[in-house]
């Protein structure tokens, strides 16, 4: 077998990262494994007999970035301003997304796998994760006086669907960046619990 084709010449953040790309770029219908091969490098074989057929490929993938939401190794750095770091971690969450057309596309999968049980439990602890951390966040936010919020965890579910919200009407109604729509829907439901520490009231 060539180096090419060897299923563990590149690691798997690549393959997933190669995956990611080709799912932007086509969409879920037309997505092939092939087509992520060439885009990472590797034969279409040894793809194959690394991660299966497309379906078992996503879920791996999806499987590898949940573990990676639920363990914290993209956690903000804990100097500086609290907020600071959550509007950062919003900005990324979206920041990648250039087009409504990619947005469709990075949601497709979703759509696919609607009845499938293990997709369904993964998009869950997805969504608990990113509440658990904007939680966090938001609980260190008003203990150092950045905002002042009786209930952080209801304020990061509210933050969670405004922005799983603003993403959904984007991807088809757009007249601007995705990430200025975004900001402008956390500034919006930060301001009422703004302190005087780290923003102004």
């Amino acid at each position: 077998m060539s180096a090419l084709g060897r299923p563990r010449q590149v690691e798997d953040e690549a393959v997933f990262d190669a995956m990611a790309k080709v799912l932007l770029r086509v969409g879920w219908a037309r997505m092939t494994t092939g087509q992520v091969a060439t885009e990472v490098g590797v034969t279409p074989a040894a793809l194959r007999q690394r991660f299966g057929a497309k379906r078992e490929l996503f879920a791996a993938f999806y499987a590898w970035h949940t573990e990676r939401l639920e363990s914290g190794r993209d956690e903000p750095s804990r100097e500086g301003s609290v907020l600071d770091a959550l509007r950062a971690m919003a900005r990324e969450s979206v920041g990648f997304i250039e087009t409504p057309e990619q947005m469709r596309h990075a949601m497709s999968p979703l759509i696919e796998f609607e009845d499938d049980p293990a997709i369904a439990r993964m998009t869950r602890a997805r969504l608990a994760s990113a509440v658990k951390r904007t939680t966090a966040l938001l609980e260190r936010a008003a203990a150092n006086g950045e905002i002042t919020c009786a209930d952080p965890g209801a304020l990061a579910k509210q933050l969670q669907n405004c922005l799983v919200g603003t993403s959904l009407v984007w991807s088809f109604d757009a007249d601007r960046p995705i990430v200025d729509e975004a900001m402008d829907m956390v500034e919006q439901v930060l301001a009422p619990y703004l302190g005087t520490e780290g923003d102004p009231a």
